[in-house]
This record gives structure tokens, C-alpha cells and sequence, in this order.
């Protein structure tokens, strides 16, 4: 079985040299490496053309990750795609080998994925998640004894694997996500057509995730909150007047609005930092809206860029 594995990078060209060192020892060799750019100004392209005749390499013009993971459908030649971070690493060399098994042994399985472990502090980040229609979060899914109603399971964009034909079933990641949900939207979608999903265990991933910078951290507010809003008003399990308005109102009582307020009553934040953050939330909860009303019949076209399958592992005969 052909495993594609979809990497989205920006100006980390150190980790993505740590990416291709630790895929290096994989187990299961039958799989090649796609490097989306998007577009990189350190010396990223450079460190790619080292491994030209190895990996399949594409750069566009302006970071976009939904369009970046829609490229890695369209350039992948096998039949499962694998996302990893750029800035991530298989946390051991049967990573591929052990989501290939659950796929050969569930043909009914469209996608399938694992834990995210933090390098730094050895938090896990993230070990089985649910997600509500209107984008409620359980990050700690495995103390879930039972599942609360309009609950759903949810794989984690730094490592999912997906069955190519799924993605193409449901027309690929929706590009009206810039930052945050894409993935959990792609989950849901694939739920909604009567797909399976699974989390396991043995298909885990160390993430090296740099510390975000202050000024990176009030920006990306803006991306949660305009996504979250988005994900509520497409997927929330009631008709569009109630949905409209529970969106409203479930809006405070997200986990990164708490956070912010949290953070200004701890003395994270001070002042002028907390003025920044609620303005680019509620600014983000407007475009949600205005995102939704002018996307949400959004089509993606996703041709095939494929061509030949491409083994990172040179020792692969087809």
C-alpha cells in the first residue's frame, strides 16, 4: 500500500531537516514525502533540492494551509495520505507501518490517527479529541467514559493518515479555514457521509513546537475565532435562525476566549494586550459570519498532480 506523506512548511527549514532524518528510519518503506511551500524565504528550497530526485516539492505564492493540504491530495500518488507538521517527528520507526496496518485490516476506515506529544515539556498535547457541531472541544478524550450527545471524534492536523478516496469524496479541506478547524472540519465531513474514524495509540508524534512569540499569539486570535465561527454556523445541528444565534452566544464560552479572560485574571495580560485580543475575537466572530455567507457553498477543485509515485526510501521497487 503507496502511503503519500503531506508536509506544509514555512521558514522551517532546521526542523524540516529533522523530519527527513527521522523518516529516514521508518520501518515501512513504501511511502513518499510531499513538501508543500508556502512560500519560504530561509533556505528551505535548498535543503529540498538536496532530496530532488526523493521528495516531491511544490511552492505557491502565499501561505494558505487549506490550499497547501489540497496540493498534498493532488501530488500524492498513494492511496493513504499522511499530514505531519513540519516541525514534527514519528515518536518511532513503525509510525507508517502501524496506520498501514489499520487501514488493510478495516477497509472501512477513512482515516485514522494518534497523540501528539510535546518535545520541550513532554505535555501531551494531544492524545484523542471530540469536538462538538458547534465546536466545543474535549482535548482530553481519553477520560471520556461516555461521549456527550452532538459529540464527535476528531483526528489532529500535526498526524492524521487518510484514504485518498475519502478526501476526494468530500471534496478536500475547505479553503475558507486559513488557521485552525480545517482539519476538524474534514473529520466532521467525513462523518457526516457515514466514514470511520479511529484514534489509537501506537501512531504517535513528537512535536517541537517553537514558542510563540507574543505579537504571533494576539494575531492568531483573529484565525481561531473567524475559523471557530465558520466550523459553528456550518455545522451546528440546528436550523439556520436558532444556529445563527446559539453561534452568538456559545461564542464567549470557547476555550481560547476563557483563556484570554483567564490570562488577564492571572496578570498574563496586561492591559493593552487584553484590549488586542478581545478586539481581534470579536473582529474574528464578524468574518465567521461574513466567511459563512459568502463560502459556505465554496466548491474545491482538486486535479490530479500526481504523476509518478516518488519512494523517499530509495531501496522501494514499485
Amino acid at each position: 500500500m503507496h502511503v503519500s506523506i503531506a508536509v506544509t512548511t514555512l521558514n522551517r527549514a532546521g526542523f524540516l531537516q529533522q523530519l527527513f532524518d527521522a523518516l529516514e528510519n521508518q520501518s515501512y518503506q513504501d511511502f513518499e514525502v510531499i513538501v508543500v511551500d508556502g512560500p519560504s524565504t530561509d533556505n528551505t528550497q535548498a535543503l529540498v533540492e538536496q532530496y530532488s530526485s526523493r521528495v516531491k516539492y511544490f511552492r505557491i505564492s502565499q501561505a494558505d494551509l487549506g490550499k497547501q493540504r489540497n496540493l498534498g491530495i493532488m501530488l500524492a500518488k498513494g492511496e493513504i495520505v499522511a499530514y505531519i507538521d513540519d516541525d514534527a517527528i514519528p515518536s518511532d520507526n513503525d509510525w507508517v507501518r502501524n496506520a498501514v496496518r489499520y487501514f488493510e485490516q478495516d477497509p472501512d476506515l477513512a482515516g485514522v490517527g494518534g497523540s501528539v506529544t510535546n518535545h520541550y515539556s513532554h505535555i501531551v498535547e494531544f492524545a484523542k479529541g471530540y469536538v462538538s457541531s458547534y465546536g466545543f472541544q474535549i482535548f482530553d478524550g481519553k477520560a471520556v467514559t461516555k461521549v456527550p450527545r452532538d459529540f464527535f471524534l476528531r483526528l489532529t492536523g500535526c498526524n492524521m493518515f487518510f484514504r485518498k478516496k475519502a478526501l476526494l469524496k468530500i471534496g478536500g479541506f475547505d479553503l475558507a479555514y486559513r488557521y485552525y478547524a480545517d482539519e476538524t472540519d474534514v473529520c466532521m465531513r467525513l462523518l457526516k457521509s457515514e466514514q470511520k474514524l479511529a484514534v489509537v495509540e501506537d501512531i504517535g508524534v513528537i512535536h517541537y513546537k517553537p514558542e510563540k512569540e507574543t505579537g504571533r499569539n494576539y494575531r492568531s486570535i483573529f484565525n481561531i475565532s473567524r475559523s471557530d465561527t465558520y466550523f459553528a454556523l456550518r455545522h451546528g445541528n440546528n436550523s439556520w435562525p436558532i444556529r445563527f444565534l446559539k453561534t452568538i452566544y456559545y461564542a464567549p464560552k470557547k476555550h481560547f476566549v476563557v483563556d484570554i479572560f483567564g490570562h488577564r485574571d492571572l496578570g498574563v495580560s496586561d492591559s493593552s494586550l487584553f484590549a488586542l485580543q478581545v478586539f481581534n475575537w470579536l473582529r474574528g466572530v464578524i468574518a465567521g459570519y461574513l466567511i459563512y455567507l459568502t463560502h459556505s457553498t465554496r466548491k474545491v477543485e482538486l486535479v490530479d498532480m500526481s504523476k509518478d509515485f516518488k519512494p523517499f526510501k530509495l531501496s522501494v521497487i514499485d
